[in-house]
């Protein structure tokens, strides 16, 4: 070959300097690799640690979100059981004048536990929603009431035997029937003493 003045090319060996061939790999790989004791003492800590309370996973959950999920799960319920109470009432609407007051008094309970599960997710609207739950309460109470009435046979009823109890636990009612019993026992016994002579 003729002298063209520069360095002859080595031939290519598909390697680099470091001997990998380009692809990254180095000696120094060897020494990050993980170590079997290491494993085993990482193993052994989480097994120490399984049981213990503050490294449980849902021990970072939030108070509040378990909170919620609780009521979550009592409302359904109490919704199931108090629909299932209402719809026998309903189903068998042999007494309207008083079960129409107790249907009216069941469905103090599904409010009361589904304002209290809104009252949990909006804070906010916890005094407005508290009031609409005492305005059912007092129209629970009156319910009640009306169906104490209708039990002991009507208000005009309670009324009459209201009066006749007063009059018969009064002390002058008492007074008076007992003078009255006495003055005629004295004019029986007037008249006996009046009938043998």
């Amino acid at each position: 070959m003729g002298a063209s003045g520069g360095a002859a090319k080595e031939p290519y060996s598909g390697l680099d300097d470091d001997g990998d061939g380009g692809y990254g790999y180095d000696d120094e790989d060897d020494t990050n690799s993980v170590n079997p004791q290491e494993e085993v003492q990482e193993f052994e800590t989480d097994l120490r640690n399984a049981f213990d309370w503050n490294k449980i996973t849902f021990a970072t959950i939030p108070l509040h979100q378990w909170a919620w999920w609780v009521a979550f799960v009592f409302v359904i319920m109490t919704c199931f059981v108090s629909g299932q109470l209402i719809w026998s009432h309903l189903d068998n609407y042999e007494k309207p004048e008083v079960q129409k007051y107790v249907v009216r008094i069941i469905f103090m309970t599904p409010i009361y536990a589904i304002v209290a599960l809104l009252s949990l997710t909006f804070d906010n609207a916890a005094p407005l929603l508290n009031v609409l739950r005492d305005c059912y309460e007092a129209f629970t109470l009156y319910n009640f009431v009306k169906m104490l009435y209708v039990w002991c046979g009507g208000e005009r009823k309670v009324m009459h035997t209201h009066s006749l109890l007063s009059l018969s636990l009064s002390p002058i009612h008492t007074h008076t029937n007992t003078h009255t019993h006495t003055t005629r026992h004295a004019h029986k016994h007037t008249h006996k003493h009046k009938q043998h002579r």
